[in-house]
């Protein structure tokens, strides 16, 4: 009886037990729930999807693929190259995406092979086939876009990063340069301009996104008809009051590289089945653009001014702004100057080569947009993204790129001025 252990002590020994004994259940528990998570995930992101091989024979697959304007993204395989995981566990939730006009199709593609015309994938689009894996981007009949290596590292940011880079493009077009980059910038390419006279509703939104979708290798750009004028414009219908909410104000341009440009006017109803059927004739050259004698410009549209404002208080107006922007470049100026003077004499001097070349691009960025301003297009003749243009049309009869011939052919179309 003397051995035995006080009550209090084998309380505290039982206490103690049943504290172990519901740590271990709760951590069953917690391992139980990562395994549980663990085993979603890989439900979710560790299915294949089954993406299939795309042999170069298989030619009108491939033209849908390189030029077609859907998005495709697709891995490189061969001799030693297999199938990226990532790429595989992100291919199913790609074809799945429920945003509208978002899903994106996967492939893979022998890409050291030779198409019909004698050149490699690689050789064809210029990408490195030292690269492994290679996955690539091709949508809105864009060259196709290297994915990084980072964006491989889990499926769920390759899917946010194509899905991004994927999007329907439509181009808001408020500024004369932010006209350039939409229709002047893409030589040979169509541009689909929409002259709304209020903001889109919902329902021609939604008509423009399902045309924009079914033809994603032609630029859609909506004007902003209060800050922009387009020289078209003149061409186009003359506005009816009655039935503007169905007949909105379309027009097509072209141009091409030799600066000549060709237009024509939309004069349909604003509705999808329409619209489709008018573009799907321009793109068969069944109907024929009108040749322009110069390219469409696009201008700042002039305010017009205020009736009960007299000169005097509209040359008081211009001399406030004209002191406000002399004040804040002064005060710019100072804080320049004093930040410098903290500086040691080699940081200085780079920091000042580094000001002055900044102040030369911002000079250079304003004649340009001055020059846009006062309606010249000099500022949008910009070479074509894609350097190998040149070449396009002479890859061979059945070879993939038969479809550039045939848009070389389109090219050709247009006789008269635009109405």
């Amino acid at each position: 009886m003397a051995n035995k252990r006080p009550t209090s002590v084998r309380n505290a020994a039982e206490a103690q037990k049943r504290r172990n004994s519901a740590m271990l259940k709760l951590a069953g528990i917690a391992a139980a729930v990562v395994a549980a998570l663990a085993f979603l995930l890989q439900l979710n992101f560790g299915m294949t999807g089954g993406v299939g091989t795309i042999g170069l024979n298989e030619t009108e697959t491939l033209k849908d693929i390189f030029f077609g304007g859907s998005p495709w993204l697709i891995q490189c395989i061969g001799p030693g190259i297999s199938l990226d995981s990532t790429f595989a566990a992100a291919a199913p939730h790609l074809a799945a995406n429920k945003e509208p006009y978002s899903v994106v199709k996967t492939a893979a593609i022998p890409c050291g092979d030779k198409l019909p015309s004698g050149k490699t994938v690689y050789e064809r689009f210029k990408l490195n086939p030292q690269t492994n894996p290679l996955v690539a981007l091709f949508a809105n009949g864009e060259k196709p876009q290297v994915v990084s290596r980072d964006a491989l590292e889990m499926p769920a940011t390759l899917v946010k990063r194509v899905s991004e880079a994927s999007k329907l493009r439509l181009f808001d077009v408020s500024t004369p340069s932010s006209f350039g980059r939409a229709c002047l910038s893409k030589m040979n390419k169509l541009c689909v301009m929409v002259f709304p006279y209020t903001p889109l509703s919902a329902e021609h939104n939604a008509t423009l996104r399902a045309v924009a979708s079914a033809y994603r290798t032609i630029q859609f750009a909506v004007i902003n008809i209060d800050n922009v004028e387009i020289s078209l414009e003149r061409s186009l219908p003359a506005r009816d009051e009655t039935e503007q909410d169905t007949h909105l104000r379309v027009a097509v341009s072209r141009v091409f590289p030799d600066n000549s440009a060709q237009a024509l006017a939309y004069r349909g109803p604003f509705a999808e089945a329409e619209l489709k059927a008018w573009l799907a004739e321009l793109a068969s050259s069944e109907t024929e653009l009108n040749m322009l004698s110069k390219k469409p410009s696009a201008s700042r549209r002039r305010r017009a001014r205020d009736p009960n404002e007299d000169e005097a208080t509209r040359q008081e107006r211009r001399r406030r702004r004209k002191a406000e922007r002399k004040a804040a470049e002064d005060a710019l100026r100072a804080a320049t100057e004093e930040a410098l003077r903290t500086l040691s004499p080699e940081e200085r001097v780079a920091r000042e080569a580094e000001l002055r070349a900044r102040q030369v691009e911002w000079e250079r960025k304003r004649r340009e947009q001055m020059q846009a301003e006062e309606g010249s297009s000099s500022i949008f003749d910009y070479d074509d993204d894609d350097e190998d243009d040149e070449d396009e049309g002479d890859e061979g009869e059945e070879a993939v790129e038969e479809v550039r011939e045939e848009e070389s052919a389109d090219v050709e179309s247009g006789e008269d001025e635009a109405e």
